[in-house]
C-alpha cells in the first residue's frame, strides 16, 4: 500500500507516460485522417484491399501507433512493431504509407532514449533502410529513390538527430545538477568539520584545566591522607566539585561531537520518505522512466531512518544518472513488518559493472558514493548491499531497522 505521503505529493504533476499517451493519441488521429484521405483517394480497381477490408488499414495503423505508450522504454522494440505493420500495410495492398508517419516519432524515441549514441544511430539506420526498401516492393512498387521515399527516410535521420541531442542536454543537464549538489553538500561538509574542530577546542580547553587540577589535588589528598586527613578530605571535596562541574560539560561537547556531520544542523529540517517524490521527479525529467513504490503503513520511522533511506535512494539514482545509461530505474521503499526493517531498493537496467567500478571504494555524488552509503546504513545497525541485478543493470539494497509496528 502506498504511503499517504507519497500519493500526495505532486498530485498535479504530469508523468512521462501520460506525456506519451497524449502523443500517442494525436499521432493516431493524424494516421487515421491521413489514411482515410489515401483510402477515398485511391481507386477501387487498383486497390482491391479497399473493397475486401478497408477496416484492416485503420487497424494496421492502430498497431503501429499504440506502442508509443512505452517509447521510452522500449524505442526499438516498438520501431520493430511499426516497420512490421507498415510492411503488412504495403504488402496488403493499401494505398499510400500513412502508419509510417509513426517512424518520425520511434526515430526520435530511439536518439533519445537508446542505450548509446553510435548504437542509437546503428539502430535507426537499420530501419531506415526496411523504409527504403519496403515500398519498392509488389503489389504496388515505389522507386525507392522517389522523394515519396527518401523524403521519410531523411526526415527519419533528422529526427534520431534531435532525439541524441536532447539526449545530450538533458544528461549534461542533470550531471550539472548532481554537481552543484556536491559543491553545496562539500561545502555543508567543510563548515561542519570546522564547527567539530572547535567543539574540540572547547573540550580541551574546558576538560584539560579541571583534569589536571583534579590530578593535582587527587596527589595532594594521597599524601596527606595519614598525616593530615583534613587536608585529604579537603583535597577529596575539591575533586568531587570539579568533577561534577566537568560531567555536565563532558556530555553537552560528546553529544555534539557525536552527531553525524553529513547530518547537520538537527534544528533544521532534513528531507524523508515525503520528499522522495520530489526527488525522484527531478530525476524523471532528465530522461529517465522512474518506477516508484513506497510502502510503509503501519510502520514507526524514526527522522533519521527516513533521511537516510532518503539519501540511499539520492546517492544511488545520481549515479545512475552519471554512470548507468539507464533507461528506467526502479526505486522500491517498503517497511517489513515482521523484519522491524525498511527495505530500500533501487534497480536500473544499464551497465552495471561500470557504476560498480566507479562507485567502489569511493563513489561519486552525496555521501561518498558507495562507501557513504553502507557507512549511513551502518551508523542506523542496518546493512547495505550493491551489485549487478538479474537483469544486468545495478542493484542497490539496504535494510534499515525501525521500531515496533505501530
Amino acid at each position: 500500500m502506498t504511503s499517504p505521503a507519497a500519493a500526495s505529493a505532486s498530485p498535479h504533476r504530469i508523468t512521462a507516460f501520460q506525456v506519451d499517451v497524449l502523443i500517442a493519441l494525436v499521432v493516431l488521429a493524424v494516421v487515421v485522417v491521413g489514411i482515410y484521405a489515401e483510402l477515398a483517394a485511391a481507386p477501387p480497381a487498383e486497390y482491391p484491399a479497399i473493397v475486401a477490408f478497408p477496416a484492416g488499414a485503420y487497424l494496421l495503423g492502430l498497431v503501429a501507433t499504440a506502442p508509443l505508450v512505452v517509447r521510452r522504454r522500449h524505442p526499438v522494440a516498438i520501431s520493430f512493431v511499426v516497420i512490421a505493420a507498415i510492411a503488412v500495410y504495403h504488402f496488403a495492398g493499401y494505398p499510400g504509407a500513412s502508419p509510417a508517419l509513426v517512424l518520425f516519432v520511434t526515430s526520435y524515441s530511439i536518439g533519445a532514449f537508446g542505450r548509446s549514441t553510435w548504437r542509437s544511430i546503428l539502430e535507426a539506420l537499420g530501419f531506415i533502410v526496411a523504409w527504403l526498401i519496403i515500398p519498392s516492393l509488389p503489389p504496388h512498387p515505389v522507386e525507392w529513390f522517389s522523394f515519396a521515399v527518401t523524403g521519410p527516410a531523411l526526415g527519419m535521420a533528422c529526427m534520431v538527430a534531435l532525439g541524441a541531442t536532447a539526449a545530450e542536454v538533458r544528461r549534461n543537464n542533470a550531471l550539472s545538477v548532481a554537481a552543484a549538489a556536491s559543491r553545496a553538500e562539500a561545502r555543508m561538509r567543510e563548515e561542519l568539520a570546522d564547527e567539530r574542530l572547535g567543539m574540540a577546542r572547547e573540550l580541551h580547553d574546558v576538560l584539560a584545566h579541571t583534569i589536571s587540577v583534579i590530578s593535582v589535588q587527587a596527589g595532594v589528598a594521597l599524601d596527606a591522607l595519614d598525616d593530615r586527613p583534613d587536608a585529604a578530605r579537603a583535597a577529596m571535596l575539591t575533586v568531587r566539585g570539579l568533577s561534577r562541574q566537568a560531567i555536565p560539560e563532558l556530555r553537552r561537547t560528546l553529544e555534539l561531537l557525536r552527531r553525524d556531520p553529513s547530518l547537520g544542523d538537527e534544528t533544521a529540517p532534513q528531507p524523508g520518505l515525503a520528499e522522495l517524490p520530489d526527488l525522484l521527479a527531478g530525476i524523471e525529467a532528465s530522461g529517465l522512466v522512474v518506477e516508484t513504490r513506497i510502502s510503509t503503513e503501519g510502520a514507526v520511522l524514526s527522522p533519521f531512518v527516513e533521511l537516510t533511506a532518503y539519501r540511499i535512494v539520492q546517492e544511488a539514482v545520481t549515479n545512475v544518472v552519471r554512470h548507468a545509461e539507464a533507461t528506467t530505474v526502479r526505486v522500491d521503499v517498503e517497511a517489513d513488518l515482521d523484519a522491524r526493517a525498511l527495505l530500500v531498493t533501487v534497480e536500473d537496467d544499464g551497465r552495471g559493472a561500470q557504476i560498480d567500478d566507479a562507485g567502489h571504494g569511493h563513489g561519486h555524488g552525496h555521501g561518498l558514493g558507495l562507501l557513504g552509503m553502507r557507512e549511513r546504513a551502518a551508523s542506523l545497525g542496518g546493512t547495505l548491499e550493491t551489485g549487478r541485478s538479474s537483469s544486468g543493470g545495478f542493484l542497490v539494497t539496504a535494510a534499515l531497522p525501525i521500531g515496533e509496528p505501530a
